[in-house]
């Protein structure tokens, strides 16, 4: 049982589910590998990769997945599904993939594969960082474009399918952009209400 996770206050189960989807190196620090590259979490930092490959965990076999998660960050899942637990009375049918801190079309074509049939909920963070990577997510695993551009001030444009959409940076999220643009992804985002990220919350309510 990994003492960095147990000592921030994640429930053994969940320890237990993500325990093999990570090592421990020289200094304690726990590293999440996407492959190429690399996620790092430690008493002090907390390092997501922008990385064109993605760090997976739980069920494997598609035909057994209930329900898929994209995060921003292995932490993200393993936070989410600490404070989330009950909802989920059988862990063994999900499947977390943390894509790091930018979405890339590599992510896409593997959502898209795995996607069919699945219930996807994005983990993508409450920030407006976060709202645009659910747009990006969303349109791209539909198979749809769409172009983001930041207008002064604070104003977000999105360019979809030969049309354009302006939202105030403080309004902009994917349910406003499904009743403006008429896209129904099926998509459900996944939001803390007091903090950035479900890490974020877990660290502040620990005091770590």
């Amino acid at each position: 049982m990994n003492d960095q996770l147990i000592r921030i206050g994640i429930r053994p189960e969940v320890v237990s589910f993500f325990e093999n989807t990570f090592s421990v190196d020289q200094q304690g620090n726990l590293v999440f590998s996407y492959g190429t590259d690399q996620e790092c979490f430690g008493d002090d930092f907390h390092i997501t990769p922008v990385s064109k490959s993605i760090w997976r965990a739980g069920q494997e076999n598609p035909a057994l997945i209930r329900k898929l998660f994209v995060c921003q960050s292995a932490m993200e899942a393993i936070c989410f599904l600490h404070l989330n637990y009950t909802a989920f009375p059988e862990p063994n049918l999900l499947l977390f993939l943390a894509i790091g801190h930018i979405p890339h079309d590599s992510h896409i074509e593997v959502l898209r594969g795995l996607s069919k049939s699945k219930k996807i909920g994005l983990l993508m963070g409450s920030g407006i960082f976060g709202h645009l990577a659910d747009l990006k997510m969303a349109t791209g695993i539909k198979g749809r474009t769409c172009n983001i551009q930041y207008i002064e001030p604070e104003t977000i444009r999105v360019s979809y399918r030969d049309k354009v959409y302006e939202f105030l940076g403080t309004k902009i999220s994917l349910n406003a952009f499904e009743i403006a643009s008429g896209l129904r992804s099926g998509m459900r985002t996944y939001k803390p209400k007091l903090y950035e990220s479900y890490t974020a919350q877990i660290l502040q309510e620990c005091k770590y």
